[in-house]
């Protein structure tokens, strides 16, 4: 570009073709009440996903058992449904029973979802057809592998292999198979029609089949065009979702909001009792902060729970608390929402540990900056499948202990906790990209997970969902450390916290969770559907082997609701 004119012709130019490819969300919005150049925004592509769950939500004749055929096998139904909590069987009987072919399964962290998940499995794997477990990362899927007892894998390793390129690849090869089965060679011949069975019955395994179970854990973190391709695949091989998470934790990182939207419209399944926590208060005191309530700050207050300073002094009494934790045998999270604070809670523990001798000062060098040495614990944080292990392959969020550093800067290590474990070399490349120091972790990395002690660096920024999520991983002991420090006024608008209440009331009011394009549109657009006309340039479908959905009737929105009806009530 020539001149700062011309680049800027050219940015309202991309600009104004790209707001004309989409769908305007808040066009009727009072103008005095949004910003300057202020709008939202979506595409068709992204409303068609969520009407695609929509619809599969409100689709019925998927697997199911009716509910008098439960009491016409009550050996059966008690053998796997029988140690369940009155709520846990009440929601495992609902999902069994609804002939919906997507179901939604809502519990509050530490309701037991999957001690449910586990029975239901059970039951379904026993009566009506297999079980299939997918989770948006690889250690909530080795998790859920672990209670389901079946292969459990990634959405995005699914989706990849069952429409993405591997499924490319694997096409590609299956149609070269097919032409050298005309050789005349029979050896060719003979070869090629191995490969060509291999690669139909390696295709099958990335299929569901009719009568299974598809169980997405920790659905609140996928994203909608994932949920919605998932769906499709079910629906084309008649079999049935389950969806299961919470809506008042963490979402997508990607376009989400699709699970909430889900819950709220209803009907769902739902989990009402809580198991993790050793202290009643602090059950009671949970559901509480899960619906942001500030009273909820009362019991954590009145327990010692709460604890506010400046920065350093705040870092510097949670790294107190875990060390303490440690030493006594405990397992113990320290954890924080931003990466810079959790860089420099690492750095603090490692210079610690280097003063008492427990890690070398030499080592290799991090994707974070710092370095790790022998002693040191460290977390992968990609997924790397040919580094295999004794359970699988190095996982993104996995913490491991060096036992080794080596001249080309890759890292010998253990599983952290396993000192038998079978170690891993790290290379050097994916140790500089993808390895960091273990000590303290974001709030992200910590859903789904239990530990008996979490220490929180609390600060204003964070949402009302990042404290919930921190503030429930403990069994013992959840604690937070409010960061109250002075603003430069010349940089924070308005005044700045002067409390550790002030700041989690704050957090408490302020809300990081994403709503869906349809309940935005329903927002401003009242009474009037979504358009679903086409996008203006259409995706291509990837899948060398589609399958072929059913058609289905587009069913009219109930009206919103904060939460929606409970299934089997």
């Amino acid at each position: 570009m020539a001149s700062p004119a011309e680049r800027r012709a050219l940015l309202n130019a991309i600009t104004t073709e790209a707001g004309a490819a989409c769908v305007h969300l808040d066009g009727s919005r009072d103008p005095m009440t949004r910003r300057v150049g202020e709008s939202l925004f979506t595409s068709t592509e992204l409303l068609g996903a969520e009407k695609v769950l929509i619809d599969a939500a409100e689709t019925t004749g998927a697997p199911h058992r009716p509910a008098e055929m439960l009491g016409a096998i009550p050996l059966r139904t008690e053998h796997h449904l029988g140690a369940l909590a009155p709520d846990q069987r009440a929601a495992a009987e609902a999902v069994i029973t609804s002939g919906r072919l997507l179901d939604v399964l809502v519990g509050p962290a530490g309701s037991g979802k999957t001690t449910t998940l586990a029975a239901l499995s059970s039951f379904w794997r026993h009566g009506i057809g297999s079980v299939a477990g997918l989770a948006p990362s690889a250690t909530a899927a080795r998790a859920l592998a672990e209670s389901l007892g079946v292969p459990c894998e990634t959405t995005a390793k699914w989706l990849h292999e069952s429409t993405g390129d591997g499924a490319t690849i694997r096409a590609l090869h299956y149609a070269d198979a097919v032409a050298r089965k005309a050789s005349r060679d029979y050896r060719e011949q003979r070869a090629a029609n191995e490969e060509h069975w291999r690669l139909r019955a390696e295709q099958d395994q990335w299929r569901f089949s009719p009568g299974q179970l598809v169980i997405v854990d920790e659905a609140s973190l996928a994203d909608t065009r994932t949920l919605a391709a998932i769906v499709e695949q079910a629906r084309a091989a008649t079999a049935k979702v389950l969806l299961v998470g919470d809506h008042l934790q963490r979402g997508s990182v990607d376009a989400g909001g699709a699970f909430g939207m889900l819950a709220r419209r209803g009907p769902t399944a739902e989990l009402t009792s809580l198991w993790r926590f050793a202290n009643p208060w602090e059950a009671r005191a949970s559901l509480e902060l899960r619906r942001a309530h500030p009273t909820a700050l009362d019991a954590y207050e009145a327990h010692g729970a709460i604890t506010s300073g400046d920065h350093d002094a705040m870092l510097d009494a949670a790294i107190d608390a875990v060390t303490s934790a440690a030493e006594h045998g405990r397992v113990a999270v320290l954890q924080a929402v931003d990466n810079r604070t959790v860089r420099e809670l690492n750095a603090r523990i490692r210079a610690d540990r280097l003063t008492t001798g427990h890690v070398a000062p030499s080592g290799a060098s991090l994707h974070d900056g710092l370095a790790a040495g022998l002693g040191d614990r460290i977390v992968t944080r990609r997924n790397h499948r040919r580094l295999t292990t004794a359970d699988g392959f190095v996982r993104n969020g996995a913490l491991w202990d060096v036992t080794a550093v080596l001249p080309d800067g890759s890292l010998r290590v253990r599983p952290a906790g396993h000192a038998n474990a079978a170690p891993v070399r790290l290379p050097a490349e994916y140790v500089a990209e993808h390895v960091e120091l273990g000590y303290a972790t974001t709030v992200a990395r910590t859903q789904g997970i239990t530990v008996d002690e979490t220490h929180t660096i609390a600060t204003p920024g964070m949402g009302r969902e990042d404290l919930y999520v921190a503030m429930s991983r403990g069994r013992h002991i959840n604690r937070a450390y409010v960061v109250v420090d002075q603003g430069d006024p010349d940089c924070l608008p308005g005044q700045a916290p002067s409390s550790g209440r002030e700041v989690l009331e704050q957090i408490l009011a302020t809300s990081h969770t994403e709503p869906s394009a349809t309940e935005t549109w329903d927002t401003y657009h009242p009474g009037r559907a979504a358009p679903l006309v086409p996008p203006v340039h259409p995706q291509q479908p990837r899948n060398p082997w589609p399958p072929q959905p059913a058609p289905h009737p587009l069913t009219a929105p109930p009206p919103p609701s904060a939460d929606g009806p409970v299934l089997g009530r």
